[in-house]
Order: structure tokens, then sequence, then C-alpha cells
């Protein structure tokens, strides 16, 4: 079999579990790691992203497995970067493919490890989407983005999700940039208002002050204050920078006070409000534990009202000729068992005296009996 033939052959496991899983596409590295033409071959392919889903619409954890597989092979991790630079410049690749936690387990097994690479592939996986869209961000060692670029980039990365686009800021531009972008997204916004730049403005504004303790010069956290300050004061926009209300403040420093006012009032509000849902929740228990208390008392009550019937009812055959009390059990609607057995202790001496149809309808009623002097009754009835 070619190499293209082994490695698109459809994995089957006994168990579906990640390390059965892996074991097998381990094995399937080890059949073909020599087959170095085959490996050429198939990575010239220019579908090879679609070779590797075998037909299917999306990636899966098994293509996943195979890209890492064909990715592992090559022979340099130089040659790896080149490679994997290409597969995320194919507009027609499926960056679904790509998952850094299943090359990674593949990359342990080569003997030849460039961490500084690895760390390079790890950062593209982790902003595949952006760097498929924007191939000309790899080109470069770091990325760099026109000032009069930087809106038309900054909308299309903002399309594809506010986490792609926080995460991809972050991680690739430092505080001074970024102040520069802020300010370049307020004054397109200034200039319509439309929700998507105040959004833009937003969103940058988090990634400045999410590494704002970081910030070593205090030259730059005076220019991230200055920069809040002036959209409050121009901004006009309830909701700028911050996504939640800005209470009308004009500085940081005003927003800040009447925050952590309103923070105050709401954490004193929280209290008071648990205080009062444990009490009710506490009342609510004691009023079912009632409930259930009194349920238990009218059940015992109706079981009383029940037990005095019974008494009531066997005490008037305790006055009755011995074959008229039998004569009542058998019309009696009740269960034979219904009656203590000391109602019968004479029964066998009048059973002769009962009609053919009380004797048919109490051996019916004693059809069941397996016992005591209700079974000797049943034998003597025949």
């Amino acid at each position: 079999m070619s190499f293209s033939e082994i490695i698109l052959t459809p994995i089957h496991t006994s168990c579906s579990c990640l390390p059965c899983t892996l074991g097998a596409f381990k094995k399937l590295r080890e059949g073909v790691q020599d087959m170095k033409t085959g490996l050429v071959e198939f990575l010239a392919k220019p579908n090879i992203g679609e070779l590797l889903k075998l037909g299917k619409t999306s990636a899966d954890f098994h293509s996943r497995m195979r890209f890492a597989v064909v990715f592992s092979l090559i022979n340099t991790p130089e040659r790896q970067l080149v490679f994997f630079k290409s597969f995320l410049s194919n507009p027609n690749f499926d960056v679904e493919l790509f998952d850094f936690s299943v090359i990674k387990s593949f990359l342990d097994l080569q003997k030849n490890r460039n961490y500084a690479i690895e760390s390079w592939i790890e950062m593209y996986i982790k902003h595949a989407v952006v760097y498929h869209r924007f191939p000309e961000f790899i080109k470069t060692a770091t990325v760099c983005i026109n000032k009069q670029d930087f809106m038309s980039y900054a909308v299309v990365i903002l399309e594809m999700g506010d986490d792609v686009f926080r995460n991809f800021f972050k991680a690739h531009f430092h505080v001074t940039v970024l102040l520069g972008f802020i300010e370049m997204a307020f004054e397109a916004f200034l200039l319509d208002r439309s929700n998507l730049k105040a959004q833009i403005v937003q969103e940058l504004h988090e990634v400045i002050y999410d590494g704002f303790k970081t910030y070593e010069n205090e030259f730059w956290r005076k220019r991230c204050i200055i920069m809040t300050n002036r959209i409050l004061q121009e901004g006009n926009h309830d909701l700028l920078p911050y996504k939640t209300p800005n209470f009308g403040a004009k500085t940081k420093e005003e927003y800040q006070l009447i925050f952590n006012g309103i923070k105050q009032v709401q954490s004193s509000f929280s209290r008071e409000k648990y205080y009062y849902e444990s009490r009710i929740k506490s009342k609510l228990n004691s009023i079912a534990e009632l409930k259930n208390e009194i349920e238990k008392i009218e059940k015992n009550m109706s079981k009383r009202e029940l037990s005095q019937s019974r008494l009531h009812h066997l005490s008037e055959l305790t006055h009755v000729l011995p074959i008229e009390r039998l004569n009542m059990m058998i019309d009696s609607d009740k269960s034979i068992y219904y009656f203590p057995e000391y109602m019968f202790h004479d029964a066998l001496d009048f059973i002769y005296l009962l009609s053919d149809a009380k004797k048919d309808s109490l051996r019916r009623k004693l059809k069941t009996a397996k016992r005591g002097i209700l079974k000797k009754i049943k034998f003597a009835l025949g």
C-alpha cells in the first residue's frame, strides 16, 4: 500500500477513549515513518486538507490525529514551520484540522525538537482564524498593521467574535500600539457614532486594562487614564469606554467612585436579600415539616377510625350463635382474613349445617388459605 492509502485508511478501535485512539494512530505513524517519498508526494497535494477529512464536511478528532501524524513526519522543525505557514496561508485549507495538544503528542516522538518553533506553531494555531483570513500577518516576525488599514482589519476580526478580537490584540500588540489603535477607533466612532465602532473601542479598552497592572512604566499608565478620560468626556455614549453604564462620569476617577458606591450598595442588598431568603426558606421548610406531620396524624386517625369500625363489626359477631356467626362472615363483603382466627374456632363443628351455596362461597373465600384453622376448614369442605 502507498503512503496515501495507509494514511487515508479509516482507523477503527474497540475503544474510543483518547489513549486507545492515540495508540492506534501512533502505530499508523510507525507504519509510514520510513516512506519519505510518499510523504513528499502527499504534502504536495493541493487538496491535502480535504483528503485528511476522508470526505467529511468538517474536521473531527480522527482527521486532526491524521494531520498531526503527517505533520510530525516532516523531518526538521524548520521545515515543519514552513509547511505549517503554507497550510495556514491556503484559503482552501480547513484550519479546524489544527489541534496543538494532538500535534504535540506526536512531536514528543521526535528526537530533534525545537521548542521555540513549537511555540510559534502553538501561537499560530491559537489565532488560526485570524491568520487564515489575513495571511499577510504571517510574513513578518511581528504582526504589523498600518494606521490607514487598522479599522478595516479591526471590523473583520471583531466579526469573528469578541474573544477572537481580544485574544489576538492582547497577544500581538504592546500597550504603546494599542493606545494608538483605540485613539483611531475612537476618532472613527466620533465621525458616525456607529455601534460597531463603539464595540471596537470597548474591546480595545478592555484589552488595555487587562494588562494595566503589568505596565511597569508609570508613563503608560497615565496615558491609559488620559485616554479613558477623553472617551468619557467626548464620547457622549452611556456604554463607552466600558461595556456597562458609565453613570455619566467624566473621568476614570469619578467613574470608579460611583462604581464602588453602587457595588457597595449592591453588596449590602445581596447580604440582606440572602438573610431574608434564608429565613423564608427556613420557614417554608418548617411549614413543609408541619404538613408532613399533619398528614401522618391524619393517616393515623384514619387507621384508628378503621380499627374502631372493625372492632364494632367483630363485637356484633360475639353475640350470635356459631352457625349464624359463620353465615355472617361468609356473607360479608370483607375478605375472610379480615376476621380473626378465633372467630372460626368452632366452625368445624357446624359447617355441615351450611347450605350448599354457602359451602361453595366459603370454598372460594378459602382458596388461598395455607395454614391454621382456615386450612382445616378448607380441607373439611373438600
